[in-house]
């Protein structure tokens, strides 16, 4: 009888893509970056390491004010998409970040990441190297 070793490897993530945390918390305060995916949710620093966080129901995170606030006053609008696709592809940039974008199909929206070190490209529909993009961020 043959026996099956499994081994599991623990993946460590120190962080998420377009954040990138200070090594240490700074004395006057926290650390916050907007997720670029959503709305309603966060990120907060804490000893390197970026933790998600999420506004209490109805709210939206508020870049300049870094807190959560009512979603006309955040800001925060993301692209609708129509119920039907149309015969091309829909994307759309993302004002929070330049390395994901928005994708419809069949009426719902989708968000994409860039690999690591590029872009969306929106004149060509695809990731793409940051010196090719013009690209700039709320």
């Amino acid at each position: 009888m043959k026996s099956v070793v499994l081994l599991l490897v623990p993946l460590l993530v120190s962080g998420v893509a377009g954040v990138t945390c200070p090594a240490s918390d700074p004395v006057n305060g926290s650390v916050y970056f907007p997720d670029a995916c959503n709305c309603t949710s966060f990120y907060q620093c804490s000893h390197g390491k970026a933790i998600l966080q999420v506004c209490p129901v109805g709210l939206h995170w508020n870049i300049k004010k870094n807190q959560c606030d009512w979603p006309d006053k955040a800001g925060c609008v993301p692209p609708s998409c129509p119920g039907k696709d149309p015969t091309v592809p829909l994307f759309f940039p993302n004002p929070r970040s330049c390395e994901t974008y928005f994708q419809c199909s069949n009426g719902i929206l989708y968000c994409r990441q860039c690999p690591p070190g590029l872009h969306f490209n929106t004149q060509l529909n695809v990731c793409d190297y940051s010196y090719n993009v013009k690209c700039s961020t709320e």
